[in-house]
């Protein structure tokens, strides 16, 4: 700092000169002790005049205390250089100390004696915050040249806070915390423009706590603490004291009123808290948790970073039902691989073995040794041995090249349709991808539920059969139907081909399946055959499982099928347990855990990719007036089956041979068609009525059909809405069916006198495209004049 020729002239340095100081021959140890102490003596009053300035502002701001105080200045003498200021008394504060470090000025006598470099004068202001008050967050402004030393006087800035992008902040600073919610808070606008205008001389701002490293100065009691430090000269501008002091007391009043963290954020700190108490096996398994999670969420904004919202979800929605599509070649590759590896593996051993036995001959004695034919013979077989695993090999790659060609094309599939949804607006193109995922989907939900030569008409006439897993869904409905006819060895020689797979997915399907062959031995009294099945595969089975709770489960129910032999008729012994495990709805049991475990091994969706489809889509539209509206129509259909019931009665016969279920399908037909015939023979006679008449006003078939209703209020849609959610809408939208766009108050919706409603710019649209004026309804083709047409207005 550069001090002012009055400032320099006050000092009293008439006893020494300045200018009659030799600088060669003026060592410091030649100058007289009375000279500094002097010198010193008289700088006091310039030490003093910075805190005097910031008076009226710490009069008026606290009250003070301290026996070490004078002339009620609260000003207590450190050092020559350093001063500091005492006070209490501001609310959410427990101690506030202003260090005052006047270096340059003591620095002006090392100048005068060639001592030492000059340095800067610094105003530091330390605050003891109520912990009560203050939530724990850490929280710093600083200087980007300063950050590193300030990291060394507080460690939190590095192990616990990070760096985050602030453009309220100038340029030269940066912003660290250890919560992104803090500086959303903090930097209040009246804190903004008050850094702006002492951004010359803030070094720092940081509120912290001293759980890392004690300040100096500070009681070890205090948690919370808020240090603010300023350079009292930029260049030749001067510090104005009381706007620092006034930031300071803004600082003090936000860390206990506004500054505070939401109830999430504290319950990230509880959870932190929990989390540090951790033994370090929990803290593993949490941080993989974790990591899974961060991944997905990756996965996810990869996935669909670059759509809008709306076509966003979309598309994310149809890539998680495309993951069969990828999933379920590459698990058949992996299987097969997997067992001709271990088929080749043991057949090589074998081959192996007998070369080696040959060896062995060849070694023995003249007598000993085996008969040259019998070699011949030997060496022959183990050549044909060679030669079929060298053919097997070949015929395995073919298939693997196949199973590999097959995840190929369906990558490229997937392929094709991020192409096409990247390349813009192709509504045809898109229309014909649409059609295609829709056929895949129904296909694969016809081989779901075993319906193989419907689905196999569709991906013929479809062209989809590169898409659709039909040898996969023959398997499967090979194994149910065994298990439908009480038969297990399909479904055995399956659980030995997925081993590994079962292993890893923890599935119990094998032990159930050999469980049940137990039981059918000891129901056709074959107690010894029964035992020895137990010890070859239901013990080994029982304590495969990793988990203590499946396998105390699996020893549980292997006790429970050994004592029914004990009974001799155990399905009628009385005992509910043993009578459970003799009951026929344990193959049905069987059944659905094959399905669900075969879904499981090869990623495909249970339920059905076609269902989750459906109920995404009508949980969009199910609302309260679906419900009543599916409840009204329930009514209508009882009433006109009663009315039916009636009309049959009266008069109208119907065989007698016909069952009671045919007798009511002949029912609901019959009406039905007279239903339909009486629409007709009014709709013809209204029509005839009109022409007769010659109406040029208006032309349009008498029956007046009913607006279409939505999926969800149709008969079908109802079934398949039960126990779906309502759709949150809570502003009703209006789209035009000719021209797809929204009806608002520019675009307002008009009805028809048939009660369909299009909008403004579509009635104009219809009009257009008339020859003679007239409006042609595109769902009903009626025939109105411009004048027919109706406001709607929406409550």
């Amino acid at each position: 700092m550069t001090l002012t020729a009055q400032e320099v002239d006050e000092f009293d340095v008439a006893e020494e000169p300045v200018a009659a100081i030799d600088d060669a021959a003026a060592p410091t140890r030649n100058l007289p002790n009375r000279d500094f102490a002097t010198l010193a003596k008289q700088f006091i009053p310039f030490q003093n005049r910075t805190l005097e300035e910031a008076e009226p502002i710490l009069r008026t701001q606290f009250s003070y205390t301290g026996s070490s105080v004078e002339n009620g200045i609260g000003l207590i003498e450190e050092s020559r250089s350093n001063f500091k200021y005492f006070c209490t008394g501001r609310r959410f504060l427990t101690r506030f100390v202003a260090d005052l470090e006047l270096l340059s000025r003591h620095d002006l006598m090392s100048r005068i004696f060639r001592i030492i470099v000059p340095s800067s004068d610094y105003l530091t202001i330390d605050i003891g915050l109520h912990s009560k008050d203050v939530d724990p967050f850490i929280f710093s402004i600083s200087k980007k040249l300063g950050f590193n030393a300030l990291s060394k006087i507080f460690p939190e800035l590095i192990e616990t806070a990070k760096q985050v992008s602030v453009k309220e902040v100038p340029e030269s600073m940066w912003v660290s915390t250890d919560s992104t919610e803090i500086p959303k808070v903090a930097l209040t606008q009246s804190l903004q423009a008050a850094i702006r205008d002492l951004e010359d001389f803030l070094e720092y701002i940081v509120i912290t706590d001293m759980s890392k490293q004690l300040i100096v100065g500070m009681p070890k009691t205090q948690k919370h603490i808020l240090r603010v430090r300023f350079k009292l000269y930029a260049g030749s501008k001067k510090l104005d004291v009381p706007k620092a002091l006034q930031l300071v007391l803004s600082l003090i009043d936000g860390s206990g009123a506004t500054i505070k963290l939401s109830p999430n954020a504290d319950i990230k700190e509880r959870k932190h808290k929990q989390y540090t108490s951790l033994s370090y096996e929990e803290q593993q398994k949490i941080d993989a948790q974790n990591e899974k999670k961060a991944t997905r969420k990756r996965f996810n904004r990869k996935t669909c970073n670059s759509y809008s919202h709306e076509k966003n979800v979309d598309e994310c929605f149809k890539m998680e039902l495309s993951y069969p599509l990828v999933r379920v070649p590459f698990e058949e590759t992996s299987k097969t691989f997997r067992l001709y590896h271990k088929q080749l593996t043991r057949e090589l051993v074998q081959a192996t073995a007998q070369i080696e036995a040959l060896g062995d001959e060849e070694g023995q004695q003249p007598g000993h040794r085996m008969d040259v034919n019998v070699a011949i013979a030997k060496l022959a077989e183990l050549a044909r041995t060679l030669r079929n695993l060298k053919q097997s090999a070949k015929s395995h790659v073919v298939e693997q090249q196949s199973g590999l060609e097959s995840c190929a094309k369906r990558a490229r599939y997937l392929e094709t349709l991020e192409d096409a949804k990247i390349g813009g607006d192709q509504s045809g193109k898109e229309n014909s991808q649409d059609k295609a995922i829709n056929d895949r989907l129904i296909a694969d939900y016809l081989l779901s539920q075993g319906y193989l030569a419907s689905a196999k008409i569709i991906e013929d006439t479809k062209d989809i059969g590169h898409l659709v897993d039909h040898d996969l869904h023959t398997e499967c409905q090979l194994v149910l139907k065994d298990l439908r006819n009480h038969r297990t060895a399909t479904a055995i020689t399956w659980c030995s081909q997925n081993g590994t797979r079962l292993r890893r997915l923890q599935s119990q399907l094998e032990f159930h399946v050999r469980r049940q062959d137990f039981i059918e031995l000891v129901r056709s009294h074959k107690p010894l055959e029964a035992v020895k099945y137990a010890r070859a595969y239901l013990t080994p089975l029982a304590m495969q499982p990793e988990k203590q709770t499946l396998r105390d489960a699996a020893i549980g129910e292997v006790q429970i099928a050994m004592a029914t032999l004990a009974f001799e008729a155990p399905a009628t012994c009385g005992i509910v347990a043993y009578e459970k495990v003799f009951s026929m709805d344990r193959w049905l049991m069987l059944e659905k855990l094959f399905y669900k475990t075969f879904n499981e091994v090869y990623g495909i969706h249970d339920p059905p990719s076609l269902c989750i489809a459906v109920h995404a889509g009508l949980s969009t539209l199910n609302t309260r007036t679906c419900h009543l509206t599916r409840d009204a129509n329930l009514k209508a259909r009882l009433a006109w089956l009663t009315e039916g019931f009636k009309q049959r009665q009266e008069g109208e016969e119907i065989g007698d041979n016909e069952d009671s279920s045919n007798e009511s399908d002949e029912i609901w037909f019959k009406l039905s068609t007279a239903h339909e015939k009486k629409a007709k023979r009014d709709a013809a006679t209204s029509e005839l009525t009109n022409n007769s008449s010659g109406s040029k006003k208006r032309k349009h078939t008498g029956a007046e059909l009913p607006v279409p209703i939505c999926p969800a209020c149709s008969e079908v849609g109802s079934q398949l809405c039960t126990g779906l959610p309502f759709a949150y809408h809570p502003h009703s939208r209006l789209v035009c069916r000719v021209t797809q766009s929204v009806m608002d108050e520019h675009n307002p919706p008009l009805v028809l006198p048939n009660g369909r409603v299009y909008s403004k710019r579509g009635i104009e649209l219809l009009t257009q495209r008339s020859a003679d004026g007239m409006i042609k309804c595109v769902d009903t083709e009626d025939v109105f004049s411009p004048t027919d047409v109706k406001p709607v207005y929406i409550l």
